[in-house]
């Protein structure tokens, strides 16, 4: 069995909170996704590896076993010369359809037309085919060109957590994995730009891309967004653009517990670029990059009732062991400072930094 990875994972991590940049320089060389001439954006790698060898040795296997110069390759051919003879002798004179019993399996075929109904000498005739295989089912719907228009997979074989159906869409540019005995459930909508996670039937994380808007979300338990990951690209002039990050963490109740913004400043080859793409090539294929040139952050954390809180502004340089000012604010919205707390973050054990941080802010 082979692994096909889908989609290529979103450079933005979760764990560079604080006083880590968001949108490090280094996430920033990975290639993106292209969904049109001019809009990128990037998705999770949803669908992960998904162990699907009756996608991969079986679509091909049974309907098309092409090599990548296209010429027939009879090495991974499942049907024979005498098997499509029989598919010809059953074939319905009207509806030009035919089934084929081999191997404890069903084949169903529909062709274009009458004649020639090797699919491995004539792709192109091919209508559509279904496969019903040891619990597993396999449909495919193919246009006049020989190409793939949809296909389905549903695999009731192995664990109930195993069990899965798979879907693509050609004219939807959709992806689905559905495991329907667990609940989780991964969409991918390329038209629309806009990724689903269900874990037990419950959203858990949703992303939406526009080419120069991102926006991600999770959502906790009971349905709250939890984190609300916000990344825009605004062009400053012919040479220079603007990529402002917001993620915003929440309490259960829906209060605001942190705010980190970042704007970092590109000088860019192609201002007109999409939000997550750095790399460009030019007339002879080599390969340019955007400049970093400078970048501003800001990370402020609150009480959960929103009184009392910190900022760390990068342009402070604030380090570890520092004393910082945490301010109480007013029902008028004036902040005054109430109190000080010495600075402690370990980015890489941020979850347990913040965790403290926000402990020491709910107890004044």
């Amino acid at each position: 069995m082979k692994k096909i990875l889908f989609t290529l994972a979103l450079v933005v991590s979760f764990s560079s909170f604080g006083q880590e940049n968001i949108l490090n320089a280094s996430n920033q060389t990975i290639q993106a996704d292209n969904y049109s001439e001019e809009e990128y954006c990037r998705f999770p790698n949803l669908l992960g590896w998904v162990w699907v060898d009756e996608y991969t040795n079986g679509i091909y296997r049974y309907i098309r076993p092409l090599n990548p110069v296209y010429e027939i390759d009879y090495t991974n051919a499942y049907f024979t010369t005498l098997d499509f003879e029989l598919i010809e002798q059953n074939q319905d004179s009207l509806s030009n359809k035919s089934e084929l019993k081999k191997d404890n399996n069903i084949f169903t075929f529909e062709f274009y037309k009458s004649d020639n109904v090797n699919t491995y000498e004539n792709p192109k005739n091919l209508k559509s085919f279904t496969a019903l295989l040891d619990k597993k089912y396999l449909e495919v719907e193919m246009d006049s060109f020989g190409d793939i228009m949809s296909y389905k997979l549903i695999n009731t074989k192995g664990r109930k957590k195993n069990r899965f159906k798979y879907t693509y869409n050609r004219d939807k540019m959709e992806w689905v994995l559905d495991y329907f005995d667990t609940g989780n459930k991964y969409t991918l909508n390329f038209l629309n730009k806009i990724y689903r996670k269900y874990d037990k039937y419950q959203l858990v994380e949703s992303i939406d891309c526009d080419g120069n808007k991102l926006i991600r979300k999770y959502f906790d338990k009971n349905g709250q967004i939890s984190n609300l990951y916000e990344a825009y690209v605004e062009t400053l002039s012919e040479i220079k653009l603007m990529k402002k990050t917001i993620l915003t963490k929440y309490y259960p109740s829906g209060n605001i517990s942190a705010l980190t913004t970042t704007d970092e400043i590109w000088a860019s080859i192609d201002t007109k670029r999409g939000i997550q793409q750095t790399i460009s090539e030019d007339a002879n294929g080599n390969q340019l990059k955007d400049k970093f040139l400078e970048r501003k952050s800001i990370f402020e954390a609150y009480s959960e009732d929103g009184v009392f809180s910190i900022k760390n502004d990068s342009a402070h340089n604030i380090n570890n062991g520092d004393i910082i000012n945490v301010f109480k604010k007013h029902k008028n919205g004036e902040k005054e400072i109430y109190s000080t707390i010495k600075w402690n973050w370990n980015s890489k054990k941020w979850e347990k930094s913040f965790k403290g941080l926000i402990k020491t802010l709910n107890s004044f």
